[in-house]
């Protein structure tokens, strides 16, 4: 299981099992304290190699009197592009969201209810959403959308993102 070399048994190649490299880097301690309570992250290095790879956080070193943290990241997955890489700038993804991209000028405050008006046939309709990751531009929401329940957003509903005297039931 841990391999073998060729000239120790009179065969050519060697057997190996099992790989992991480690990715280093100098970060701020701003950036090290999002690292809390993570042990996995996904890295890639954007024009080189975009599709990211699972690593675990293997350390989190923090020089308070520098302001400056090392951090250690593992991964057990390789690739030619991998083993081509350098000294490079990654991405680090410490969270992924999935869902269905709002746009945030379609969000609408109903009786206290956050929610969007979505064309159905001549008629709008108020559907209310449950909130996976927002900012200034967007609101992403579960795919799995369901009237009654506290997400009613599903793939293709054509949702209006601008409009006056919006309101539930109303003829478009």
């Amino acid at each position: 299981a841990d391999g073998f070399p060729a000239a120790d048994t009179n065969r050519a190649g060697q057997i190996a099992t099992g790989f992991s490299w480690k990715f280093y880097a100098v970060c701020d301690l701003d950036t090290a304290a999002r690292f809390d309570g993570l042990s996995t992250v996904k890295i890639s290095v954007p024009g080189k190699q975009n599709t990211p790879l699972s690593a675990t956080v293997e350390e989190v070193t923090e020089d308070k009197d520098n302001g400056i943290a090392k951090i250690v990241l593992q991964c057990q997955t390789i690739s030619a592009e991998v083993l081509g890489l350098g000294c490079e700038t990654v991405q680090v993804d410490l969270k992924t969201y999935e869902g269905i991209r709002i746009d945030k000028a379609a969000l609408h405050i109903v009786n206290g209810q956050r929610g969007v008006y979505v064309k159905y046939g001549n008629l709008q309709r108020f559907l209310k959403i449950t909130t996976l990751y927002e900012n200034d531009s967007y609101i992403l929401v579960p795919e799995d959308g369901k009237l009654g329940s506290a997400n009613e957003v599903r793939l293709y509903d054509e949702i209006i993102v601008q409009g006056t005297n919006l309101e539930d039931g109303k003829l478009l």
